[in-house]
């Protein structure tokens, strides 16, 4: 299990005991399948899952290529979470009608999967810490380009975030509720990234 210290983003204003942010790259399954199903709860009824579906689409998950688990805590309490893998270009055709706009022959491209962040702790930038990390990690592990769904909606605060951090949509012509975005690295040696 690898863990990372990270600093808490509103650390400035607090003078007292500062919170222990760390991220984890494993957690047991039935305890994330359980955060999952609990943030969803509080969702738009197409996106809710119980714990029996979250386990299913966790282990579809961790099947795939090149998978990225990770897990967000402050301290010691499960806040946040996303997945990440290599996705290869017939198995987003599936997903994605207009693939062959976005994507070229030879990329590495990963999705983005199940970004969440608990209800209480969002609006605190934990949503972007964790977005910023699976990024690099995907980044280090070869990706050339990531993709990820959400609701195209100007008040959806997650749309707002993957805008902001340089994601683009794949085509005009979307369906809202499989409405893809899409980022593309800069072209570096990968040699080069921090680790």
């Amino acid at each position: 299990m690898s863990e990372q210290l990270l600093q808490h983003p509103d650390e400035e204003s607090q003078q007292e005991k500062k919170p222990e942010l760390k991220f984890e790259h494993s957690c047991p399954i039935d305890e994330i399948a359980q955060f999952i199903s609990d943030v969803r709860a509080g969702q738009d009824r197409r996106m809710k899952l119980n714990p029996e579906q979250a386990v299913e689409r966790i282990e579809y998950f961790l099947e795939k290529p090149n998978v990225i688990e990770l897990i967000l805590k402050r301290d010691e309490e499960l806040i946040g979470c996303a997945f990440a893998y290599e996705q290869y270009k017939k198995d987003l055709a599936e997903e994605i009608l207009d693939v062959n706009l976005f994507s070229r022959d030879g990329e590495r491209i990963f999705s983005i999967r199940e970004v969440d962040v608990k209800a209480e702790h969002r609006g605190k930038g934990f949503g972007r810490i964790i977005m910023e990390r699976i990024m690099r990690e995907a980044n280090q592990k070869g990706a050339t380009k990531l993709v990820l769904s959400t609701f195209p909606d100007e008040d959806n605060p997650a749309y707002q975030l993957y805008k902001k951090l340089g994601f683009k949509e794949v085509s005009q012509k979307q369906d809202p509720i499989h409405f893809y975005m899409s980022y593309e690295y800069e072209r570096t040696n990968h040699s080069s990234l921090p680790s």
